[in-house]
């Protein structure tokens, strides 16, 4: 096994010695990112077209090679957000940006595994989405999924583009439900910096830097941009009442030794500690000739118990927590030769959970009482990108891409923080074993498998252009291969634009997405297996760690829609679409007898294994299946926007009609976390002394917030409707300081997050969103 601390201690080193040269050549300095030119809401995206859903660069490409494109003329559905809007809102997280976009459902603090996270068209952003900064992919192949903190730069942005819809046919899989790109300034000026300062309620603290330039003459100049970010609290805030918490009197919860009450009176009730947070963000770029090296640094710490049962984790223990790093590096080469450009790309996303992440698992249906977490990955991407001007009307672009994912799949019960001593060989399966966690109260096995990983992606794809004054037709397809499926996909895509008047947009789009079954789905599974507790024991059932074959999801989607432009300053917009996903991964239970449970058959058991000293039970899982399903959704979304110059006003509602069918099992009306209604209301003041006041909004009706397959049966959670109000106020005193006063949750509502899948398949009923949070912050920026 190998760790990454000396690749850690290499890339700190790096983004050290850049930022002393830096300060060293330049001394004190602050500065700004110029502010994008679009209003948040409204469909804006630039210069755009070939590489609409490519990362930022790419539209500076086109722009060298002369194509002028209108920033609504899209045939696929877009968003930007510009940094005049981040800095006013104080907005210091992704998921902070996108509580206020059309469509999205947010859940903040989230969960433990993944931070904060969002629902894209009805899918989790956190597996379906590909979040990009400056085009660098970030999430690491050993880890659940995306981790949402403070650890973005999102305060740095010059603007945040957001592609809705399946971007198969250009990024390969986990692009099913869309892209975020994360775009930070082109340094053009001797000098530009920016610092911002906040504190808030529950002993928040924010700090956001930047510090650019350039120097040199004619072609050899160097340009540089130094950036970090800082965010702690004391607590996050989750609104807990007594009713929600506590537990069943007939809970085995109360017989476990890790059971804490909080009031000896109502031992039902669990105790709950302050949840503390802090995340944290340092990069840099470098940019000389044709050569751009980017590097960041991510980190985040969050305690284990954020969304999972207080039945199953204690909300107590005072070290419980899961801290990371991801570690995300780009090298690029990129060269016009007048109608061809030429871009090679070579990155890697480094990911290791800190081995001194914890947990105390109460009556866990894997493994109660300490239990340790670990995963790393190291992961690499090789890209050769050509982009060929053919005509003025016609162009094209393709690629072919290269990916190579190695590491340590993640592993929730260890019985001592990781180190290599703690994995070694041993005769089951001949595979790395771990020793787990497991006392009276746990059902794993005291030695389980270790999965390590080697496996390579290979893709290619094409896409074409044709352009006319008033209208736009796009059709591109992707092919790639893995080594976990070893078959090919195929992800096409058709895009289509038309003005048939100068008011009138109409547009029309088609593609289709996979996603590759996690790391995280395949080796986290538990099957019973009948074990001798000593030489002369008899076997007890207990559960062993297995990797179970998935097929990957995929995604067919169409959408049509239309904007009109009613008057100057008044636009409706007004979109339908629908998808059909197949082969969606749902946690699966098949319970235990340790847990009083009827053992479920499941189908013949697997044959056991000739060198353990064992016999297998029951085909007895907590983990994932495909279940044979298709999930499929069906939405209209309508937007007015109003633009004056005192008031702005966005307003949006959706409708959708869901429905999730599991063959053999039941056919379940809703779409995981999504209510049929989602409307938003965003009002604005604004005066001309650069005085704002803002209104945000948004109402649900109630939703399916949880889908689970036990045994044979689907097991659904519904949840009330909710409402929420956010408050923004900001000043601009000059046009180089301003503050704001942001509170979040005005209303004090109570609401269930957004459903993600566990280990153990054991949801909280009750997966609560923060109280009213309020910050005060600052921010100067030079020029």
């Amino acid at each position: 096994m190998t760790t990454y601390r000396s690749e850690k201690a290499f890339t700190f080193r790096i983004i050290l010695l850049t930022m002393l040269v830096a300060i060293a050549g330049f001394g004190l300095a602050v500065g700004q990112v110029t502010p994008a030119d679009s209003v948040f809401g409204l469909e804006a995206f630039g210069r755009t077209d070939i590489l609409d859903a490519l990362p930022e660069d790419a539209k500076q490409i086109f722009g060298a090679n002369r194509i002028a494109e209108n920033a609504d003329e899209l045939p696929i559905r877009t968003y930007i957000v510009s940094n005049k809007e981040i800095r006013r809102n104080g907005y210091a997280t992704l998921v902070d940006v996108l509580k206020n976009i059309p469509g999205f459902r947010t859940s903040q603090p989230g969960e433990a595994l993944l931070g904060e996270t969002f629902l894209m068209r009805g899918l989790l952003g956190n597996f379906y989405t590909k979040i990009l900064i400056n085009g660098i992919p970030l999430d690491p192949s050993a880890a659940k999924g995306m981790i949402l903190a403070a650890n973005l730069p999102v305060r740095q942005a010059q603007r945040i583009e957001i592609i809705v819809g399946p971007a198969a046919a250009l990024y390969g899989a986990d692009a099913m439900a869309g892209v975020i790109n994360i775009v930070l300034s082109d340094i053009e000026r001797p000098v530009e910096a920016m610092g911002s300062v906040a504190l808030g309620n529950a002993g928040t603290t924010e700090m956001h830097l930047s510090l650019g330039g350039k120097f040199g003459k004619r072609k050899n100049v160097l340009n540089y941009n130094i950036y970090g970010s800082y965010k702690s609290m004391r607590d996050i805030g989750m609104l807990y009442t007594d009713d929600l918490v506590s537990v069943d009197d007939s809970s085995i919860a109360l017989e476990s030794p890790y059971w804490r009450a909080a009031d000896t009176a109502d031992p039902l009730v669990p105790s709950i500690r302050d949840f503390p947070h802090e995340s944290r963000l340092i990069g840099a770029t470098l940019k000389f000739r044709d050569f751009t090296l980017n590097s960041n640094t991510l980190f985040r710490s969050d305690n284990v118990a954020i969304g999972s049962h207080p039945e199953d984790i204690s909300y107590e223990f005072p070290h419980g927590k899961i801290s990371d790093y991801i570690y995300a590096n780009r090298l690029r080469w990129e060269h016009d030769f007048g109608k061809l450009t030429l871009r090679t790309n070579a990155s890697s996303v480094i990911y290791e959970i800190d081995e001194t992440s914890e947990y105390q698992g109460v009556a866990h249906p894997i493994s109660a009482g300490r239990n340790h977490l670990y995963a790393e990955s190291n992961d690499f991407l090789l890209e050769q990108l050509a982009f060929y001007q053919l005509s003025k009307r016609t162009s094209f672009m393709g690629g072919v891409t290269a990916q190579f994912l190695s590491g340590a799949a993640f592993q929730g019960f260890l019985q001592n923080p990781f180190d290599s001593t703690s994995v070694r060989f041993d005769s089951m399966q001949d595979e790395f074993v771990v020793l787990n966690s497991a006392d009276d109260f746990s059902a794993i096995s005291p030695v389980g498998i270790w999965n390590e990983y080697f496996e390579t992606e290979l893709g290619a794809f094409l896409q074409m252009n044709y352009r006319t004054k008033k209208f736009h037709f796009t059709l591109g397809g992707r092919l790639d291969r893995s080594e976990v499926e070893r078959d090919l996909v195929f992800s096409p895509k058709v895009g289509l634009f038309w003005k048939p008047r100068e008011r009138i947009r109409l547009r029309a789009f088609f593609g289709s997405a996979f996603r590759q079954p996690s790391t995280y789905y395949r080796f986290n599974n538990y099957r019973e297996v009948n074990v001798p507790m000593g030489p002369n024991d008899e076997l007890e059932p207990l559960l062993v760690r297995t990797e179970v074959d998935l097929e990957e999801e995929r995604l067919s989607s169409i959408e049509v829609g239309a904007v009109f432009d009613i008057s100057k300053n008044l636009r409706a917009t007004v979109h339908a679409f629908a998808h059909s996903l197949s082969n969606s991964i749902f946690p699966s239970q098949q319970f235990s007898t340790r847990l009083g449970q009827d053992v479920d058959s499941g189908g013949p058991p697997p044959q056991p294994d000739p060198n353990a000293d064992s016999t297998l039970v029951e085909d007895n899982l907590f983990g994932f299946n495909n279940a044979n399903s298709r999930s499929e959704l069906a939405a209209i979304q309508a937007e007015i926007n109003y633009t004056g110059k005192v008031l702005r006003v966005d307003l949006s509602g959706q409708y959708n009609i869901a429905q999730e069918a599991i063959e053999g099992v039941d056919t379940i009306s809703g779409y995981r976390s999504l209510p049929q209604f989602m409307g938003r209301a965003n009002v604005h003041l604004e005066t001309k002394k650069g005085f704002c006041i803002s209104v945000y909004s948004q109402f649900f009706s109630g939703f399916t917030w949880g889908i689970s397959q036990i045994n044979d049966e689907i097991e659904t959670n519904t949840s009330a409707p909710f409402y929420n109000i956010d408050f923004v106020v900001s000043q601009d005193f000059t046009t180089r300081f301003m503050g704001y006063f942001r509170m979040t949750n005005v209303t004090q509502s109570a609401s269930r997050g957004i459903f993600t899948t566990d280990v153990s398949g054991y949801q909280f009923d009750y997966m609560p969103q923060q109280a009213r949070l309020f910050t005060l912050g600052l921010t100067y920026h030079l020029p």
